[in-house]
């Protein structure tokens, strides 16, 4: 199509009409590479047609470029060179700004001083091959190439008078030219307009804009024989994002390819050298150019063998925004009869996504199809009581059924009105989308017989209405006979139908090849795109994209799928050629997002697939194919033949015959060696299903074994809100519902108080998945291993089996006394298990839990949902070898008989026969003194054989009124009979501790610090399970409340946030300071906050032009105010994530286990009246259960408290209750809520940066409208208004204070304009001080997040307010010297700063003086002036002005906050100089981390006072010194300097706010149990129902 089209336009006569780069819906950085043009399309068989106005063209990316598909070999240049490159890359630093992609990558490619720089060998062999002859050079960073264009338009200039043009992509790309230009000396003229031949000035380079060139040459007012040298620079549209990097070029080659060689100029083009290496089409660049490209050794371009099989023509056509339409009259009628949709549900949802899409005529088409559906549910009844189906609504009921003939007659009698196609009619019933297909579809009208067209649509049901609506257009498409996919695609091939419509799920399943291939929806998926182009009839087809006008998002997915990184490119070509496909790139998308039509929804349910456990995410068949193509690009990195991998076939068929003759193929995925053998499925008759049926089979396969990763899978949307309407627009889509979790987690059930809402507390599915009625005949090992370093207990490894595979999980720390343990986690290959081994296990999980939390816990046997086993001691810690593919066994490690033996019995007697047996029995052993299985315990510390029950000890003050020890136990234990042996040896032990919350580096220690000696008859047993496994047990409770967090993690990751912020740092934005582990979200908070009103004031700036500075404030507050956030994250299902509470061992009990004592029932051998202590009623031990008896026991309710009437019983069992519920919710403050949303902001800034910390702020719905990332903002922004004229010694002057050149030296006027200049034409710096204040905030906050990388977050305020203050800004005003440049008509303010001036400067030398005699840093020696606040507003309006300058990148500012504002903060501010009072810091500092127990003691020895600072019992700093002041002083910041050197210290000794938590709790629980009593008993103060609280 575009080749007849500039075919016919190379014949005309006139040329077309100048290019309208306002058509293009990418705006002037031409994001996408999309070139647009106004042109006639012209069709085969040389009629024209008017194409959409709209219409945007470019060449396919890998395909020749216009007019240039028939060169022949002989037709390129045979001239190339190979050169060596000299460029350096620097390792990233370890701070946030240093790893930032908006800061580097681009700062190393740009500077003001270019001609400082070295020139590099491959410059100078491009210089010297561009004095001989038109060149292409391939560079590599845009340094290279501002120097490389100065060098050689120097050269041109000095050899010639005429002058030089140098063509740019974009309008910031004029102003940084012409910067670099004129830092040589070389005159410059800029033409922002189309320039004129008349106003050409010789000896000097004429910088234009592309677009601007292109009107100039169309309207033949210039001509490119008028210049002696044209540079056309295509280097910087790879930081744009264009990735087409010749597109520059291609714009001009048409018109240089005209002139005759005497009157061509010399030529230079410059492209990136990653494109130059890949971009087929550069050879009939150079060819029309008749230049030589220019490479470095590491690129090597080969010729094409042949031309790409994609489509040689990509077409991009927009469409306006569809009309806002709640329902049509069809709706509104159903709705009376159906009012609250509950029997229509998902017909009423279809009808009003084909109203969004289609239009008012496609949304009631919708109910016309639907009749039948409507009367196959009419006798439908829920298959169990309480049953809802949305998708197939039950009807039951006399009035249901009734409602449903209604609507159904209703539907029957509609009089359906016909498409109107006429926009400017009342009755046009389509949207501008459907309109513009039909358009196009009328320009394909001349490929008659020959045409062939695909429409891939989202919801099955639009492509429906399409065929439905195209079909009653009939007359105005007699070419086109439209096909549903139901029908064989066979008959589409043989032309018995020419025009397909077709969901996504259709791509990969070998479509015929069209000549028109449409994308009515956009798909963020690099494999749909791939399978998009390999639908395409190769040279002689079109690929064309719809894209909402205005639309962010769409506009950015477009950009990322049609220009993507050029390996992409290339495996977008082996897909389209070869079946066998390779594995693709690394860096290969693939959305989560599984993008199903509602109908393929219902399809789906009762197909076979694979879930993750994790987040619930379902492979599907049609799914599978891409899932192994994103597994194959993670694999193919970690061989060591990954090019070769990248090159070999990722699919292998075999063709066989079935009885009946007819063909089958079946298809092997080979991955690589690492991961497993070849996959084969099974028979298909088709190629494209052969490859589906063996990708399910590899998934399959692979999730059974444990390996596939749980961010391959898709997302479920069965688990997000899907009310069928359009997306808000605060959180543009591209399809389908916005992204959010369960509605059930998301709704505050109760307002529990002002400020506070209840929520409900979101488990992880994991454990659902579990308990999915699989048999469990494979369990999945996880090794868990604690490393306390330090310490010489030994923590054995143990082993946690789940009936699910669990995800891979991170490390993490559990403290002991304060003192952290490492715990780690190795996944082990599955354990098969039989009835004996499963049996055992469980009755061993059942009995270590039982001891863990000294309770009955019970569980059946086929409700538990994980396992516990030891490993075998004897082995020692068992290697963390392997692999994700290869993990190790543990079947060998695990000791089966001491797993059966622990099972049979809780504990076992003491073998005293002799002293060498009793040795052995003591030996790694925790013992007890009483057959009692819920009771103390005991560890060994050593056999005494020095002393007997006889013996008196000296060291114990227990046994000091008793003659010896036999008689302290007759006098102390109840029922004692004596001993059998009285000379037997003591056993020296000490008290095992209960478990405790092991998450809390503040958790009390419980340990016994003293240790008692008993005889071995007076500790009768010891407990089945060895010491070292037992303490790691007692450490499981933490540990699997760790992992539910985790899993409810990576739930919120996968659902939300499309895994793109780091796990890490997620889990401490989600964590509140309450729930008292070593983390919370406070640091993140303020960050988020920070980034959170930087992009808002942003966003306010460039959306209200013409605002001034107080209704900027007001929008912005609008916008994230506490209130906002708080309805924002709640609609995003955010609460339900928030982990709040403190983990409170009292209430721990593992997963579908209850909490009961054993009872009597059938099957079992337990004694009737038996108790939950373990003891028969008579005190006689019971008889130890078998294993697989514990799945028989009966778990009871009954408490202790019971009576004979129940009153009291049923009492305590309402307490129960709501002590459940409120395990099944928590209580949140609206702020909290907000916070821990600003919190996630500040992760994903930290993990990637502004752009990821954007699409993290809309997804919580932060109503930024109309922006998808950052570049969009740059759109908006609109030209600086006049003000006051700077003089260039200003400009100078100041651009070197700042250390930054101005592109728009009027912004510099601007913000150092008073408001007090006044004149029509001039402006003041108010709004850039708006936008330059969120800046400042935003650096300040990161860089002290930065530099105190543990400090609290009350410090790190403590620090910000001091940095962002008035004095402070306006200090560094006048330490920097910005202040002599302040533009200001007012008398009296330019005396108040002069005074200011003076003042300070003097405070500043007294200040100096002090400093140097006390040996101390510099202080803020201008607290004590009022600063006049034009001083600090002048810098943040500066800050602004450098912003908006650089095309809103943050180079400038970030180069301004190096250069002036890190010196003097470091130098001035830190935390021993925020006030001359460090004692008043200090105090600041603990009052904001919360602590309330320190204290300054003070204390006077014979010279001096002695003064220290205390904190929980720990001396935090000492002093002494002359007076108690300046002991108090000197004390004050030393301590200071202390936790400077050590941060994390009041995390670890201060417990405040976890015992205010607790006091409130106990407060609480006291008055709960007060109300649960009657009158009688609270008046008599029953001492056994008081608590102290």
């Amino acid at each position: 199509m575009l080749r007849h089209w500039k075919d016919s336009w190379k014949g005309r006569t006139q040329p077309p009409g100048p290019l309208n780069e306002d058509d293009s819906i990418l705006g002037s950085n031409a994001q996408s590479g999309l070139a647009s043009s106004s042109a006639r399309l012209t069709m085969p068989g040389g009629a024209a047609a008017n194409p959409p106005a709209d219409a945007l063209h470019t060449p396919a990316s890998a395909a020749p470029p216009l007019g240039g598909s028939d060169n022949a070999e002989g037709s390129r240049p045979a001239k190339r060179r190979k050169l060596s490159s000299t460029e350096e890359t620097e390792s990233p630093a370890g701070s946030i700004s240093q790893r930032l992609p908006e800061i580097h990558g681009n700062v190393a490619e740009q500077s003001v001083h270019l001609h400082h720089l070295p020139v590099s060998d491959h410059i100078n062999h491009i210089l010297e091959q561009a004095r001989r002859e038109n060149t292409i050079g391939a560079l590599s960073t845009q340094r290279a190439s501002y120097e490389l264009i100065t060098q050689f338009a120097e050269w041109t200039i000095q050899s010639t008078d005429r002058p030089v043009l140098l063509v740019v992509a974009s309008t910031p790309c004029v102003q940084n030219s012409a910067l670099a230009l004129r830092s040589r000396g070389i005159a410059v003229e800029e033409h922002l307009s189309p320039p004129n031949a008349r106003t050409l000035t010789s000896g000097a380079v004429h910088i234009v804009e592309v677009a601007a060139l292109l009107d100039s040459l169309h309207r033949h007012v210039l001509s490119l024989s008028d210049f002696q040298t044209v540079i056309i620079d295509s280097f910087k549209e790879q930081e744009q994002g264009t990735h087409t990097s010749l597109m520059t070029a291609s714009k001009v080659m048409e018109h240089y390819s005209s002139l005759p060689k005497s009157l061509s100029p010399r030529l230079l083009v410059l492209v990136h050298s990653s494109y130059a290496s890949f971009e087929k089409n550069i050879f009939e660049v150079e060819a029309i150019f008749r230049s030589t490209l220019v490479e470095t050794s590491e690129q090597h371009t080969e010729r094409p063998s042949s031309l790409s099989a994609g489509p040689s023509e990509v077409v991009v056509i927009t469409y306006g925004s569809p009309p806002a339409i709640s329902d049509t009259k069809l709706m509104a009628e159903l709705k009376l009869l159906d009012p609250g949709e509950k029997i229509l549900r998902r017909h009423f949802k279809a009808s009003r996504r084909a109203l969004s899409q289609v239009g008012l005529c496609a949304a009631d088409l919708v109910w016309r199809r639907a009749q039948q559906a409507i009367e196959r549910t009419s006798n439908r009844t829920p298959s169990h009581p309480g049953q809802i189906d949305h998708n197939k609504p039950p009807i039951s009921g006399t009035h249901a059924v009734d409602q449903q003939s209604k609507c159904l007659q209703t539907i029957k009698n509609w009089n359906y009105t016909m498409p109107n196609l006429d926009a400017s009619s009342q009755g046009f019933n389509v949207t501008p989308k459907l309109l513009k297909l039909v358009e196009l579809l009328k320009a394909c009208q001349p490929y008659g017989e020959e045409f062939r067209g695909i429409v891939f649509v989202h919801k099955r049901v639009i492509a429906y209405v399409i065929v439905d609506m195209l079909r009653s257009l009939g007359e105005e498409f007699p070419f086109l006979r439209p096909l549903q996919p139901q029908t064989l695609l066979r008959q589409f091939s043989a032309g018995t139908y020419n025009f397909l419509v077709a969901t996504k799920s259709f791509e990969d399943l070998g479509v015929p090849k069209a000549s028109v291939v449409i994308r009515f929806d956009l798909f963020h998926s690099h494999v749909s795109e791939a399978y998009v182009r390999s639908c395409a009839r190769g040279r002689e087809s079109h690929l064309i994209y719809m894209v909402e006008q205005d639309n962010a998002a769409q506009r950015r997915v477009l950009s990322e799928i049609t220009q993507p990184h050029p390996d992409i490119l290339r495996w977008y070509d082996t897909v389209s050629q070869d079946p066998r496909s390779t594995a693709p790139p690394a860096n290969i998308y693939e959305s989560v997002d599984p993008y199903l039509s509602e109908s393929e929804d219902e399809d789906l349910c009762s197909e076979p697939s694979v879930i993750d456990p994790t987040t619930s995410g379902r492979i599907y068949l049609q799914d599978a194919t891409a899932v192994v193509y994103r597994m194959a690009a993670t694999l193919v990195p970690q061989t060591s033949h990954g090019d070769h991998f990248h090159s070999r076939p990722l699919f292998q068929f075999t063709e066989s015959s079935t009885p009946d003759g007819a063909g089958s193929y079946i298809c092997t995925v080979t991955l690589p060696p690492p991961l497993m053998k070849d996959i084969a499925g099974l028979p298909s008759p088709s190629l494209a299903q052969a490859r589906r049926s063996a990708c399910f089979q590899a998934c399959t396969l692979l999730a059974q074994a444990g390996s596939l990763d749980y961010r391959l899978f898709p997302f479920s949307f069965s688990y997000a809100l899907d009310t069928g309407t359009k997306p808000a627009a605060s959180f543009p889509a591209l399809n389908g519902p916005s992204r959010s979790a369960n509605v059930a987690n998301i709704i505050p059930d109760e307002q529990s108080g002002s400020g506070t809402r209840t929520y409900a507390q979101k488990r992880p599915d994991f454990w659902g998945h579990c308990a999915a009625g699989h048999p469990i005949d494979t369990l999945f090992p996880t090794i868990v291993s604690v490393d306390q370093l330090g310490s010489s207990e030994y923590y054995a490894p143990m082993l946690l089996l789940v009936r699910r595979p669990l995800p891979t999980l991170p490390p993490f720390k559990i403290f002991f006394s304060g003192s952290p343990a490492t715990v780690q986690f190795q996944r082990a290959a599955p354990l098969a298990v039989n009835q004996t081994k499963l049996e055992s296990l469980h009755s061993y999980t059942v009995r270590l839990s039982r001891a863990i939390g000294n309770k009955p816990y019970m569980c059946a046997i086929e409700d538990a949902l994980f396992f516990l086993a030891p490993l075998d001691s004897a082995q020692g810690t068992p290697p963390m070898s392997g692999d994700q593919w290869n993990p190790p066994s543990v079947e060998d490690l695990i000791p089966w008989a001491s797993v059966a033996s622990a099972a049979a019995a809780w504990a076992l007697p003491l073998k005293d026969d002799n002293e060498n047996t009793l040795g052995d029995d003591m030996k790694d052993a925790v013992i007890q003194d009483r057959w009692v299985e819920f009771t103390r315990r005991y560890e060994v510390v050593k056999l005494r054989r020095d002393l007997t029950p006889l013996s008196k000890p000296d060291d114990s003050l227990r046994e000091a009124e008793y003659p010896n020890l036999l008689e302290y136990c007759k006098a102390r234990r109840h029922g004692f009979e004596g001993l059998k042996k009285d000379d037997q040896p003591l056993i020296e032990v000490s008290r095992v501790p209960p478990f405790l919350n092991r998450l809390s580096p503040t958790t009390p220690s419980s340990e016994a610090t003293e240790t008692v000696k008993a005889g071995a008859k007076y500790l009768q047993l010891t407990i089945s399970t060895p010491h070292s496994t037992f303490r790691t047990a007692l450490a499981l409770p933490s540990i699997l409340r760790r992992v539910d967090e985790l899993l409810l993690i990576k739930e919120l990751n996968a659902r939300l946030f499309d895994y793109s912020v780091r796990e890490d740092l997620l889990h401490m934005a989600v964590s509140t300071p309450s729930s008292a582990i070593e983390y919370d979200y406070e640091r993140l908070e303020l960050l988020g906050d920070a980034f959170l009103k930087y992009l808002s004031s942003v966003y306010v700036f460039v959306s209200n032009p013409t605002a001034n500075e107080g209704a900027l404030h007001f929008i912005r507050q609008r916008l994230i105010s506490n209130k906002s956030l708080l309805q924002n994250a709640t609609r995003a299902g955010l609460p339900g994530y928030i982990l709040s509470k403190p983990f409170v061992t009292k209430f721990w009990k593992p997963v579908n286990y209850q909490l009961g004592q054993a009872t009597l029932s059938p099957g079992n051998n337990f004694a009737e009246g038996s108790s939950s202590q373990g003891q028969s009623t008579d005190g006689q031990p019971l008889p130890e259960i078998e294993p697989g008896d514990l799945s028989t026991l009966e778990v009871s309710h009954t408490t202790p408290f019971e009576t004979k009437d129940g009153t009291k019983s049923q009492k305590r069992r309402g307490k129960k209750k709501r002590q459940q519920i409120g395990q099944d919710t928590q209580v949140l403050g609206d702020k909290a809520v907000a916070d821990v949303a600003e919190a996630i902001i500040g992760a994903a800034y930290i993990t990637g940066g502004r752009e990821t910390a954007l699409r993290a702020a809309k997804t919580l719905h932060v109503p930024i409208l109309n922006i998808d990332q950052w570049s969009d903002f740059r759109h908006k922004v609109q030209a600086p208004l006049p003000s006051a004229r700077l003089s260039s010694d200003s400009i100078d002057a100041v651009e070197t204070i700042i250390g930054h050149k101005f592109i728009r030296p009027q912004l510099l006027a601007e913000a150092l304009t008073h408001i007090s200049i006044h004149g029509k034409d001039t402006t003041s710096y108010e709004r850039l001080e708006f936008i330059g204040d969120a800046i400042l905030d935003f650096m300040v906050i990161r860089h002290i997040y930065d530099r105190y990388q543990q400090l609290s977050p009350g410090g790190l305020t403590l620090l910000k307010g001091a940095m962002v203050s008035n004095s402070a800004l306006a200090a560094v005003c006048v330490w920097s010297g910005l202040h002599k440049h302040i533009l200001l008509e007012s008398h009296n303010l330019s005396a108040t700063i002069d005074t200011y001036v003076n003042g300070l400067s003097a405070l500043e030398a007294t200040e100096r003086e002090a400093a140097k005699s006390d040996g101390r840093p510099l202080g803020q020696y201008w607290l004590e002036l009022e600063p006049p606040k034009a001083l600090s507003d002048v810098v943040e309006s500066i800050i602004g002005a450098i912003y908006l300058s650089d095309d809103l990148s943050p180079e400038g500012t970030e180069r301004f906050f190096d250069k002036v504002l890190r010196p003097f903060f470091d130098g001035h501010i830190t935390l021993r100089t925020l006030s001359h009072h460090p004692t008043k810091t200090l105090l600041e500092v603990f009052q904001a981390h919360g602590c309330h127990q320190f204290e300054i003691s003070k204390e006077k020895d014979a010279t001096h006072p002695h003064v220290s600072v205390v904190v929980h019992n720990v001396i935090l700093a000492d002093a002494q010194d002359a007076n108690a002041s300046l002991a108090a002083r000197r004390a004050s910041i030393t301590a200071l300097d202390a936790l400077e050197g050590d941060p994390n210290f009041l995390n670890r000794a201060c417990d405040c706010r976890t015992n205010s938590v607790e006091a409130k709790k106990k407060k609480v629980a006291m008055e709960d149990m007060l109300a649960g009593l009657g009158e009688e008993e609270r008046a008599r103060g029953n001492p056994a129902m008081t608590i102290d609280p």
